[in-house]
């Protein structure tokens, strides 16, 4: 069995079920990026939320959709605070969702 095996083995609703359920994770972290960077959503507020799409969200697009934050700087918070540039945001431990939170309230 290959590794294409399994995309040659679905039908076409099978297809659409995933292409629409991709479709809905880009949309909700679009959303969710866009409320954090308006102020309408903390960090914290985030990191407690329970969708799938949203803990699936990588940490470094999390803390770059901050205001006047970007992808640089949210990498060398990251790194400061030993986290993984692909980490995601399911996981991530409660030391490093701790360091992460204060580190987020104190402005960095």
């Amino acid at each position: 069995m290959g590794r294409f095996d399994v995309a040659t083995n679905t039908t076409t609703d099978m297809r659409r079920d995933y292409l629409n359920s991709a479709i809905a994770a880009r949309k909700e972290r679009a959303t969710v990026k866009k409320r954090i960077n308006s102020g309408e959503l903390t960090i914290a507020d985030v990191l407690e939320m329970e969708s799938k799409y949203v803990k699936r969200m990588h940490v470094v697009d999390l803390l770059a959709a901050r205001r006047g934050h970007g992808k640089a700087r949210a990498l060398k918070l990251m790194k400061r605070l030993k986290i993984g540039e692909h980490r995601r945001i399911s996981g991530l431990g409660p030391n490093q969702r701790k360091r992460l939170l204060e580190a987020v309230e104190k402005g960095q």
